[in-house]
This record gives C-alpha cells, sequence and structure tokens, in this order.
C-alpha cells in the first residue's frame, strides 16, 4: 500500500511461467512477501488466453510472436531472473523471461521445436539459434531492460547484472559459467543425478537429463532420482502418450499435424535423443511405475536397486559420477559435446 492505504495500480507484476501451471495465491505470498502482495498487482501469465495475449507478426526465422497483452503495452519493462545454465537456450535469463515466461503457446512450441533440431541440448552454449530467436523476440516488445541474478548452490546472490537486454545477459553468463561449470576428467558409465531443486514434477525436474547426458558415456546408464510431487506435467496432460515414439517418429508426428501440443512434443523428443544415446532409470515416490514406463525409462523403489542394476550391466570396473544439483550443473567432460 502507499500512504494513503491504495494498491499502487501503476505497477504490475507478470508471473513468467512460460506454460507452467500458475502459482497459488499461498505461493505467491511466499514468493514475493506479504508486503508485495499488498501494495502491487500480481497476476500470473495464462499462455493459453488469447484474449491476454497480442499477436506481432513473426521474427525473420518465422516464429510466431504472441506475448502478454499487458506487458507489450506497459510503459516500462523489466525482466528480473537468474542466468543458469539451460538445455534449450544455452542459460536462462536475459530474453528468456520473454519466451517462454510471457509467451503464448504456439511461440513457445515453436522455439522449443528449433531447439531439437541439433542432436543435443544446447545447455552451456551460450551462443545458438534459440538464444537468438528469443532475443529477436523480446525486441518486438521493447523488452531493453533486465535485473538478472546468478546464485550459488545455496541460493545466495554471487552477482548482479542490469541494464541491456543482452549485454547485460552477456555478462552475467561469464560468471554463471564460473559459477556452475565442473570439470570432470572422463565421461562416466554410470551417471546418479538429483533433480534438486526442480523437484515439483517432471517437467522441471527433466533439466536433470541433459547435464546427465553430458557426464555419462554414449551407451552409459542414467540414474535419476526425483520426487515429482505433482506428477509428470500439470499442465501438459499429453505428455506421457508420445514418449514411448522415437525422436525421428515425433519430428514425424509434428510435421504432419498430428500433434495437439507440440510444447510436449518438443520435450518429449529432447528426452527421445537422451533416450536414443543411454539408458534412463527411475526412481521417485510421485510417478507411478507404469508411466515411468511410458516416458521410456526403467522404474527402480530405490536410488540402491538402480544403482546395483547399473552395476550389474557396466560391471564392477564402471565409473561412476554423482551430479547433487544436477539441473543447474554444467559438467565439462574432455571430447562429449
Amino acid at each position: 500500500m502507499n500512504a494513503a492505504g491504495i494498491k499502487d495500480e501503476q505497477i504490475t507484476i507478470i508471473i513468467a511461467l512460460g506454460t507452467h501451471r500458475f502459482m497459488t495465491e499461498e505461493e505467491i505470498e511466499i514468493k514475493f512477501g506479504k508486503a508485495v502482495v499488498e501494495r502491487v498487482t500480481i497476476k500470473n501469465h495464462d499462455f493459453k488466453n488469447p484474449e491476454a495475449l497480442i499477436s506481432l507478426g513473426t521474427t525473420a526465422n518465422g516464429t510466431n510472436i504472441l506475448v502478454n497483452k499487458e506487458a507489450y503495452e506497459a510503459d516500462f519493462k523489466i525482466g528480473v531472473g537468474s542466468i543458469v545454465p539451460h538445455h534449450i537456450p544455452g542459460f536462462a535469463g536475459g530474453a528468456k523471461i520473454v519466451q517462454p515466461g510471457i509467451s503464448g503457446e504456439k511461440t513457445t512450441a515453436e522455439t522449443h521445436l528449433l531447439s531439437v533440431r541439433a542432436p543435443r541440448s544446447y545447455l552451456g552454449i551460450e551462443d545458438n539459434p534459440v538464444r537468438q530467436e528469443l532475443n529477436m523476440i523480446a525486441d518486438k516488445i521493447n523488452m531493453h531492460t533486465i535485473f538478472n541474478t546468478v546464485l550459488n548452490r545455496h541460493g545466495e546472490v554471487v552477482g548482479a547484472f542490469f541494464g541491456d537486454t543482452k549485454t547485460a545477459f552477456n555478462a552475467g553468463v561469464e560468471l554463471s559459467r564460473h559459477v556452475y561449470a565442473t570439470e570432470i576428467p572422463e565421461a562416466a558409465d554410470i551417471v546418479i543425478s538429483s533433480s534438486h531443486p526442480c523437484d515439483l514434477e517432471f517437467w522441471q525436474a527433466h533439466k536433470t537429463l541433459y547435464p546427465s547426458d553430458l557426464a555419462v558415456k554414449a551407451g552409459g546408464t542414467i540414474i535419476i532420482a526425483t520426487p515429482c510431487y505433482e506428477g509428470i506435467a500439470v499442465t501438459h496432460g499429453e505428455m506421457a502418450d508420445m514418449t514411448c515414439h522415437s525422436s525421428q517418429h515425433l519430428r514425424k508426428m509434428v510435421d504432419n499435424g498430428e500433434v495437439h501440443d507440440e510444447v510436449a512434443a518438443a520435450l518429449a523428443i529432447a528426452w527421445a535423443q537422451v533416450k536414443e544415446r543411454e539408458a534412463v532409470y527411475f526412481v521417485s515416490n510421485g510417478i507411478q511405475d507404469a508411466d515411468v514406463s511410458k516416458l521410456g525409462f526403467t522404474p527402480f523403489a530405490t536410488v540402491q536397486q538402480a544403482f546395483d542394476a547399473a552395476m550389474a550391466k557396466h560391471g564392477t570396473a564402471a565409473r561412476v559420477t554423482v551430479l547433487t544439483h544436477a539441473p543447474d550443473m554444467l559438467p565439462i567432460v574432455p571430447g562429449n559435446r
């Protein structure tokens, strides 16, 4: 509230959810604090609501630009986020606050499908086709200012970057790489990975796959330990129905218009690309074994059981790597890119 006890209607916070579920009122108050909630308007971005979106044409590459109308019409915009390694644009942060943060489903589908044209994720690759596309979309809505942080594994701020969306982001990437890159002398036969801090659902926890993919040998085994309290994907219910297919078949389904949820299809392709190189063993209390099998993973009740099976497969001389905060890690392994 201002001095008169009235909400400041000049300021609106739009939660850049991408295609994730809405935050609850309780979650919003925990994240922003009661004082902020009482003072300013806070809204969940609704990626499926056409009335909340505005069309701004296409990028030079043909990506349809559908973005949050209220954000586009704002007189001044600041994108707030953190810079961490990310499998789609190389690093989260910068223009990612716009795409997928406050974009429509079609825009997000097209940029995600762009990311899986490459045979492997763009994790840790700063300049790539997806990042270039995100920058073009941010330019379209005049998102020229960001405030991005770099956090350590304890959630403490080790760097803050304010200014031009591209310039400040690029400066932050250097620190982020220093914080999150982990040199590993050789690729392992077995990689055990925790999904922490991306534990809510597999739509978040799947970020565990890509650092693990960099740290493991082709033909090796990835063991993922994740709670997934809310299952596979709250806002993408068709996910498990398409993950049985190969990456090549999924691409054909998209090209033939056989897929309703193309955002989910893009991630299904990304998961398939990992599964086509390595086996994935899966330990979770939140996803039933039958659904784990639908995802193309092998379910186990405990990490120990999964590890015993992997050791039986690879032999007692197997090399093992453990990634404790896998979604935020950037393994650097000689020759494994």
